[in-house]
């Protein structure tokens, strides 16, 4: 029986047997996620750990992911084996397995020796015996089939629906089996007991063959129901294809031909299936063109064209995967940039002619660095001292709430208007910076009213326009032509660099993709670089953090950053801790303290406005004499206004800790401190403001008095 060895996982084993189509699985005693589907599965009775595809998070909770869209890459492996995940294996593009399902041990023997009879010889894969399943190597049209029965202890609960019973399945694209891991009703790993073959070396069958196992097994086990199943789970042909026949050659002309991307035969077939489904109607000779040429520009050696023909033959509809494949291994996509004053179509020609096999390197050099001109290059700059420095890459993150997006927000304003310094902190003076990008998934009003609150009470340089543009419509920074897109709308808009683009959120800005996939957000980071690289803006990052207060997703952010920041803060507080986890090249491991004022912007309409404060000054508060009163005054206005501040959290906006903490920025329980105070000093109580609505609050009943100013009461 195939085993990993210590230093070898057990998916770089499959992986180095030919299995290519790997899946992480979860373990049948996994925590999962309570957001995730799974866990709603559980909650009615069905528990699918030790058989789902899933990943874990950075909370150590699992949960599922798209077996459809899921291709593994050989970089994904180390990840999934450090999560502790099963090894699933992909079932499709030849390969298919019978799946012999029922607990009657004479049915499972007839069912295995007719296969071996009628399919040729199989290795098998044991779970719960008797049940067992067989690998075949199969046509690529080889549909699903399954043969429902009846045995002595497996009887129908409904005839009519052939629920209930034994079954056996031919299972083929779309799904998936368990090849190494603990079996959930056993407790006990799968077993092999001849090994796991080679994907090369495994049985072929045909379809022929497969109909008349199955025709032969309905005889034999009699009273039996044959069912024919189209694969219903086959993806939207339409969702593979690429937005036009342009951006699909550029796209395959930036997916490098090698052998360590492509290692066997299985995987050029792959390439084909995602060039034929990608390509638009009317381009099928045009795409088998493009296949060809991508087989002939083979890294390691010539192809034999005649078998790429062959394999091209094979590429036929329904389709599992598409352009998001051939995207997914293109890399050089996002690293072209043309030149300022070069046409959009220009550029995409030098995207391609980037990779072409018979570029001339003698015009494309490395530039090389002496030791010299290392030692007397200048040291890097930073757009805001020790925040953000003037290139790169960076994430900032919190949990929801803690106020992240006003952080960037107040940043990316005070380098647009060009402020000498941002809350003390001096930032870049230089001719020609300044320009920034906000790209914001939430509607333009919150923004306005956000910026309206940053403006308020500030002195802003007279004359001056600010240089900062909002971009509110989504970019899917997972598709080449979203970013292709929006470089030549920068380019547009802003022919100079630009100093910032902030990018907010990065959820919104990756729809369909996984977060815990390096794959995916490898994507995403090529994205950021290409935008880098084509602005010189910094890309700042707005992301969440986990239930645990972690960054929330693979850990490709925080290797591939140049800066991590992360914002906190407690519920009801208007403090915010502003937190640098990394910093490439200064200092790390500091953090500064942020209160957030409320701004009223009239016609009942708050925002807020980030103003740092001294963390020693926030833990030890004390409100004077003419704060407390001002509390007091604004307390009975709203009892006025018929709108009481509330005792209860329940009342939200109106809670009143909660307004005291907003007026004077102070943390929620000392303002209950100071409630308490009052009241025990006689200064106010509860009472019913509107009989009707039976609506309660605050109401203030004296003033304070000279003779107070010095009391602590509960402070003392």
């Amino acid at each position: 029986m195939i085993q990993a060895k210590k230093d070898t996982s057990m998916f770089k084993a499959l992986w180095d047997l030919g299995y290519t189509r790997l899946v992480p699985i979860i373990p049948p005693d996994a925590e999962i996620s309570e957001k995730s589907s799974i866990a709603s599965r559980m909650r009615a009775g069905d528990d699918s750990r030790g058989k789902t595809p899933g990943v874990r998070g950075a909370d150590g909770r699992w949960r599922g992911i798209s077996l459809v869209s899921m291709e593994s890459r050989e970089s994904d492996l180390a990840a999934w084996e450090a999560m502790g995940a099963g090894v699933g294996i992909k079932l499709g593009e030849g390969l298919v397995a019978l799946d012999i399902d029922t607990t009657h041990a004479e049915s499972a023997r007839k069912l295995y020796e007719l296969a071996a009879r009628l399919l040729g010889p199989a290795h098998v894969r044991f779970g719960n015996r008797p049940k067992c399943l067989m690998l075949y190597e199969a046509p690529l049209d080889a549909g699903y089939r399954q043969l429902r029965f009846e045995t002595p202890s497996e009887p129908w609960l409904d005839d009519k629906q052939a629920r209930g019973g034994a079954r056996v399945e031919v299972l083929t694209e779309g799904r998936q089996f368990v090849a190494h891991g603990i079996h959930p009703k056993t407790g006990a790993p799968y077993a092999w007991p001849n090994g796991i073959p080679r994907r090369d070396k495994l049985s072929p069958v045909t379809a022929e063959q497969i109909d008349a196992f199955m025709a032969a097994a309905a005889e034999e086990l009699g009273g039996s129901i044959v069912q024919r199943a189209e694969r219903a789970d086959t993806p939207d042909q339409e969702r593979l294809r690429a937005p036009d026949w342009e951006t699909l050659a550029r796209t395959v002309n930036a997916v490098p031909n090698s052998s360590a991307l492509f290692p066997s035969r299985d995987d050029y077939v792959k390439m084909a299936y995602a060039i034929a489904a990608a390509a638009p109607d009317g381009f099928e000779l045009e795409a088998r063109d493009l296949y060809l040429d991508w087989c002939g520009r083979w890294e390691d050696g010539d192809n034999d064209m005649d078998v790429a023909l062959k394999d091209w033959e094979r590429a036929k509809p329904p389709y599992r995967t598409g352009y998001g494949f051939l995207v997914a291994h293109a890399p050089g996509l996002f690293f072209e940039n043309a030149a300022p004053d070069t046409p959009a179509g220009e550029a995409a020609a030098q995207d391609v002619d980037m990779f072409a096999a018979n570029a001339d390197a003698s015009r494309n050099l490395y530039d090389l660095m002496s030791l010299d001109d290392l030692e007397t290059m200048q040291p890097p700059e930073f757009l805001i001292d020790r925040y953000i420095p003037e290139h790169g890459f960076g994430i900032l993150f919190g949990a929801p709430g803690s106020k992240k997006s006003f952080i960037a927000l107040d940043m990316a304003l005070s380098l647009a208007y060009g402020l000498p310094d941002w809350h003390g902190d001096p930032v870049l003076q230089r001719e020609g910076r300044g320009g920034v990008l906000y790209i914001a998934g939430e509607g333009a009003s919150g923004f306005q009213a956000r910026v309206a609150a940053w403006k308020h009470g500030r002195l802003l340089p007279d004359g001056k326009a600010p240089d900062i543009k909002f971009l509110f419509q989504p970019v899917n920074f997972m598709r080449v032509e979203d970013i292709l897109r929006l470089k030549e709308t920068v380019k547009d808009h802003h022919p100079g660099p630009l100093s910032l683009i902030v990018v907010d959120t990065v959820s919104r800005s990756i729809p369909g993709a996984d977060e815990n996939l390096q794959k995916d957000m490898t994507v995403f980071v090529s994205a950021c670089d290409a935008l880098r690289a084509a602005t010189g803006a910094f890309v700042l990052g707005i992301h969440h953090a986990s239930k645990a207060g972690e960054m929330r997703g693979s850990t490709v952010f925080l290797g591939q950053a140049d800066v991590v920041l992360r914002t906190g803060t407690k519920k009801g507080s208007p403090i915010v801790s502003l937190h640098c986890e990394k910093m490439k090249e200064a200092p790390d491991g500091w953090h500064d303290t942020y209160r957030m004022d409320v701004v009223d912007l009239g016609d009942e309409r708050t925002s807020l406005k980030p103003e740092r404060v001294d963390a020693t000054d926030v833990e030890a508060r004390r409100l004077t004499q003419e704060q407390q009163q001002a509390v007091l005054d604004a307390m009975q206005a709203a009892w006025e206004a018929g709108t009481p501040w509330a005792a209860a959290a329940q009342a939200k906006e109106r809670y009143a800790p909660r307004k005291i903490a907003q007026m004077l920025g102070m943390p929620a329980e000392d303002a209950t401190g100071y409630l308490d105070l009052w009241a025990m000093q006689g200064l106010i109580d509860v009472a019913v403001r509107d009989a009707g609505s039976k609506l309660k609050g605050y109401r203030v009943l004296g003033r304070l008095d000279e003779t107070q100013e010095g009391r602590e009461g509960v402070f003392g």
